[in-house]
């Protein structure tokens, strides 16, 4: 079955599970194969209920726990995730990886403390993890913590120059913090690896606004506008980069638009606007 798998010869690998566990059933290795066969094809439901059923016939095994995790992280139960990856850190607390997927399930539930915890651990074991510290980084960066997020970005960029939401989280970090010199460094370098990040083209535009480069600052977001015509944030700063350049009509639409978008949203209120 693995060897089909191997081989990419996933719904032939799945045939050969089904068949294995036809005849036995309570064998907790081909209840993980079959999970995993199943997973592999897309069939996370199934996947989920047959890694169930070798866990609890190997709870001493931290593999199809580790399986479950990335089922459940796929389907985005991440309340689920976190509590069959608790049980691999314990299992198997020398894994680097659990630790930075359990982090990652702590943050999608809105435990940043216990995340960070997390990340340190996985760092302490391998420095050099893939994402390791950019996902420190995040985590300081949701609780606002963002002299601490910014070091952790730098080190995630110093191990892969690649990464274009590296730079755009850093650059939000840094235009939150007031730097917004370097702020638009790091946006403009995001924005170069994926000018598709309608975020990423935002912020860049509001950090150019911010120092004064308000024709530089439509450009970015014009494309942000372009790139997710439902998100109000774009039309706002657009209001106030096309006022301070001495162009009230198409400010005035800007305006509009944000308000359209925050109404079709059902919010009220929000920044108050100055085009100047």
């Amino acid at each position: 079955m693995l060897s089909y798998l191997r081989l990419g010869e996933k719904a032939r690998a799945l045939e050969l599970a089904r068949e294995a566990l036809s005849r036995w059933p309570d064998d907790g290795e081909t209840r993980h194969v079959t999970g995993f066969a199943y997973f592999q094809n897309g069939q996370l439901e199934p996947a989920i209920q047959e890694l169930l059923q070798a866990t609890r016939l190997m709870p001493s095994r931290y593999e199809p726990q580790l399986d479950l995790a990335l089922a459940y992280l796929s389907t985005k139960q991440y309340l689920a995730a976190s509590e069959s990856l608790e049980v691999v850190v314990r299992l198997k607390p020398e894994l680097p990886l659990p630790h930075i997927l359990l982090g990652r399930a702590y943050l999608n539930t809105n435990r940043s403390i216990p995340a960070i915890r997390e990340f340190n651990k996985a760092l302490s074991i391998d420095p050099k993890i893939p994402l390791g510290h950019y996902h420190l980084g995040y985590a300081y960066e949701s609780l606002g913590r963002n002299s601490e997020a910014i070091p952790e970005f730098r080190k995630e960029l110093t191990l892969r120059r690649d990464n274009a939401e590296v730079y755009y989280r850093m650059g939000r970090a840094l235009l939150d913090s007031g730097q917004t010199q370097e702020a638009a460094v790091q946006l403009r370098q995001s924005v170069r690896l994926a000018p598709e990040n309608a975020d990423a083209q935002c912020a860049l535009g509001k950090a150019l606004l911010e120092l004064g480069r308000p024709l530089e600052s439509i450009e970015a977001l014009r494309k942000a506008a372009a790139l997710n015509s439902d998100d109000p944030s774009p039309f706002f700063l657009l209001a106030r980069a096309y006022g301070k350049v001495q162009k009230p009509e198409e400010s005035a639409k800007a305006l509009q638009q944000f308000v359209e978008l925050k109404k079709r949203r059902g919010e009220s209120g929000g920044m108050a606007f100055r085009p100047h």
